[in-house]
């Protein structure tokens, strides 16, 4: 779903136009001429967005939200002489299905509420008192809806009781709790059972269960607590604890509704050809009373001839047939009263773009910003920066092999980490800014935007002094160091630099319990401050090498357990077969996608494989629930297994993978670039 911005997002004027007068002669003696009429000057007319509308984009002069009010204000229109101001709307076009009509039309504000996905087309006239007048067009695409109030958790439970993140919600909002797809280890048959453990003391809340899921209404502001347990026929259980955090009412659901629609994956990333999976049988009636169902395709890419099989089903039956994006809509009736819900669907190419590398990629990152992906090749030593969709490449000859390398926040610049030197690349011009000796046998480099880089880790696994130490990678200035780092800069280390935050995250592959540290710098200068570690000491597995999510809030271990990057508590654990490869989690798609490698102990040294799928999470908030695999696709008659997974900036998926074997380094690879 788009953001939904409120206050001015847009503004613009219209040029000034000049009244067309005539002027007429005047007869009588003595040739004098009378003077000329004032000339009616027009004024600006200017248009100010509010309410559910985002910026300008598609060719629009704002992007709408169906069911959300939209406000277009004229009333920062100028008048050179100050005089009073008179406004007329009119709407000059609107989707064919639409049956908006404007209510008041003569005043600044105009506000209206969509009925139909499409393009609306707005006049206003601004006349002054003189006569002098000035017209001005606004386009508003609706593309989107606004959210719907239900929250749908997909609950699990560990065999340690966990209290997940707060999830915001707002007054009036359903929850709905879905565990339909715990299992347990032993393949035996799990009974969920549910708790409503705390709520504020107003509250009427109660918890409705069932088989395997659980339901309550937000009715006043504050806490809510719902634990969960699963139980095999053994006795062995698991629990967690939700915690709901309720503050504002929301602004498109003023009333408690009796009948809700609910689907359970209300944003979802599919490939054309291949079925969605989605149902809205979790909706429900406060009453009881049977629900009927009906699902419509609200919009879709041009070239997609796609349709509902089954609409008045409570299983979605939909197979988009195209790449782009599609909005669903499931709206359920009692008889009396109805209630929509929508589906926005990501749609990937079944044929993705696929190139070929002449290269082993031995580090990459992708820079958003740039729309590129950054690797270091080695033999020869070479930073390569690739468009992703047409596989064009740059390269930059490094003077030595690449230890590590990272970018700065902004994607404008990569650190690469020699022995013993590091360079850094301009990624807009491609070219070497500056190659500078570190002083030491380091394992990790992170980047700031200004240049200035931090340094930790050593080859050989020794306790590091200085455990962590900077430059200015621009200017090539020694800056400050830390000298003892709190006794947990040890050894071969890995981490990431949170800019957000000014602080970075590290951690060693030497010590026992593996712990994640960091170190603190002052957000101007970037000078090291201090650094500390985590209040865990072996209560959870963790690893390097470590990934941030896209809003900087989450840190992912090698070992899939998450934590937040402000406290460094536990969050939460992937569900994972192996270890984790690679993350890319965008919040604006509302998912995570991840590579996994898989260690085979029971061969000695340990051969380490890549998989031919890779899995997908929907995100919400710091909350991540399991959702379908991706499988990556056939090359050249051979499958092809994963390395890296990136986003683009336009949320399309990325992928670095080897064909020739599943083995990471086993003979006769080749390596490619896959974009969906």
């Amino acid at each position: 779903m788009r953001s939904r911005m409120l206050g001015p997002v847009v503004r613009w004027l219209g040029a000034g136009m000049l009244a067309m007068v005539m002027l007429a002669g005047c007869g009588g003696g003595g040739g004098d001429r009378a003077a000329p009429p004032p000339v009616a000057a027009a004024p600006q007319p200017a248009i100010l967005f509010a309410g559910a509308v985002s910026a300008a984009a598609e060719g629009a002069d704002a992007i709408g939200s169906m069911g959300g009010q939209i406000e277009l204000d004229a009333g920062g229109s100028k008048d050179a002489d100050g005089g009073t101001l008179s406004f007329a709307w009119s709407v000059v076009s609107k989707p064919a299905v639409s049956k908006l009509a404007l209510t008041t039309a003569n005043a600044a504000k105009l506000s209206f509420q969509a009925d139909a996905m499409g393009s609306y087309v707005f006049k206003v006239r601004v006349s002054n008192s003189k006569g002098g007048f000035a017209e001005k067009n606004a386009t508003v695409l609706v593309n989107n809806t606004v959210p719907n109030a239900v929250t749908v958790v997909h609950a699990s439970f560990t065999a340690e009781a966990v209290i997940k993140p707060t999830v915001a919600v707002s007054i009036g909002s359903g929850i709905v709790l879905d565990a339909s797809k715990s299992s347990d280890p032993d393949g035996d048959t799990v009974t969920t059972s549910w708790e409503l453990i705390g709520k504020p003391a107003a509250s009427m809340a109660a918890l409705v269960p069932g088989e395997a899921s659980a339901r309550f209404v937000v009715d006043v502001a504050g806490t809510y607590q719902v634990r969960v347990r699963g139980t095999d026929p053994m006795g062995a259980y698991g629990e967690a604890v939700y915690v709901f955090e309720a503050a504002n009412r929301s602004p498109y659901n003023n009333v408690i509704l009796d009948t809700v629609a609910v689907i359970d994956r209300a944003q979802q990333t599919s490939i054309a050809g291949a079925p969605v999976i989605a149902s809205g049988a979790l909706s429900y009636d406060e009453t009881g009373a049977a629900l009927g169902y009906q699902w419509m395709l609200e919009s879709r890419p041009a070239a997609s001839v796609a349709a509902i099989a089954a609409p008045a089903r409570s299983q979605l039956t939909f197979t988009p047939d195209v790449a782009g994006s599609y909005v669903l809509s499931l709206t359920v009736s009692n008889g009396k009263v109805s209630n929509t819900a929508y589906l926005k669907l990501n749609v990937l190419a079944s044929a993705p773009s696929v190139t070929a590398l002449n290269f082993k990629p031995e580090h990459a990152r992708y820079s958003r910003s740039m729309d590129r992906l950054v690797v270091v090749a080695g033999n020869p030593d070479t930073l390569k920066i690739i468009h992703p969709m047409t596989g064009v490449t740059k390269s930059v000859m490094l003077p030595a092999a690449g230890k590590s390398m990272n970018l700065s926040t902004n994607g404008k610049l990569a650190a690469v980490l020699h022995e013993g030197s590091v360079s850094l690349v301009d990624l807009e011009a491609a070219q070497i800014v500056r190659t500078m000796p570190t002083g030491g046998a380091h394992t990790e480099v992170m980047l700031r935007d200004d240049g200035i880089a931090y340094f930790v880790g050593r080859t050989g696994g020794q306790w590091v002094r200085p455990g962590v130490m900077s430059l200015n990678l621009i200017t090539g200035a020694a800056l400050t160091q830390i000298d003892y780092a709190n006794g947990q800069f040890y050894g071969a280390m890995q981490g990431v630099f949170v800019a957000s935050k000014n602080k970075a995250l590290v951690i060693s592959e030497g010590l026992s319990p593996t712990d994640i540290s960091y170190f603190t710098v002052e957000p101007v200068n970037g000078a090291l401050l201090d650094s500390g570690d985590s209040p865990y000491h072996g209560d959870y597995a963790m690893g390097g090498p470590l990934f941030l999510s896209s809003s900087e809030q989450l840190v992912f271990t090698a070992d899939a357990t998450y934590f937040d990057t402000d406290t460094l508590r536990y969050v939460g654990k992937l569900g994972l077969t192996g270890k984790l490869q690679s993350i890319s989690q965008l919040d604006t798609r509302g998912e995570a996608l991840v590579m996994q490698k898989i260690y085979q102990y029971n061969t000695y040294p340990f051969p380490v494989s890549y998989l031919s799928t890779y899995k997908r999470f929907s995100v919400a908030g710091q909350l991540l629930s399991a959702d379908a695999d991706i499988g990556l696709p056939t090359i050249g008659g051979q499958p092809s297994y994963g390395i890296s997974i990136f986003h683009s900036s336009n949320g399309s998926h990325v992928a670095l993978v080897q064909t020739g074997n599943a083995l990471v380094d086993a003979p006769g690879l080749q390596y490619y670039l896959v974009y969906r």
